[in-house]
């Protein structure tokens, strides 16, 4: 089994976090998909507009593709920071198994963390029950 190593996750991690724009890292995901890399994250990015997140995506994707190696894919997701007294704006997934902010894994590869592998793949989805 192929794992990501503590260290790789790390390194994303601080490359991350040192783009302008991103005030923190929710999320960070690396597996192994074949001999390469390939990471999914979220980033909080303030209260900017749609081309501003979208440039702090950018700006992250491209220093991940200069720290991490063998990393061929990144998906990178801004969310806004909730201004005080504002619902959090993941409040209509909160419901939903395994989307909810406090649900939701929130780093995986990372000391102390599960690593994830090309081998981990989620769990089948039953057809018994039927169309929902």
């Amino acid at each position: 089994m192929d794992s990501v190593g503590p260290a790789v996750v790390d390194a994303g991690e601080a490359a991350l976090r040192a783009v302008p724009g991103v005030l923190s890292v929710t999320e960070l995901r690396m597996r192994w998909i074949g001999h390469r890399l390939r990471a999914e994250v979220t980033a909080v990015d303030g209260g900017l507009d749609l081309r501003a997140a979208y440039q702090v995506a950018v700006e992250a994707e491209h220093a991940l593709f200069h720290t991490v190696p063998r990393l061929t894919a990144a998906l990178v997701r801004t969310d806004p920071a909730p201004g005080p007294g504002a619902r959090d704006p993941h409040h209509l997934l909160a419901l939903h198994s395994g989307s909810g902010p406090s649900q939701r894994v929130r780093r995986s590869g990372g000391a102390g963390e599960p690593v994830r592998s090309a081998s981990a793949a989620p769990p089948a989805l039953s057809r018994a029950a039927g169309p929902r």
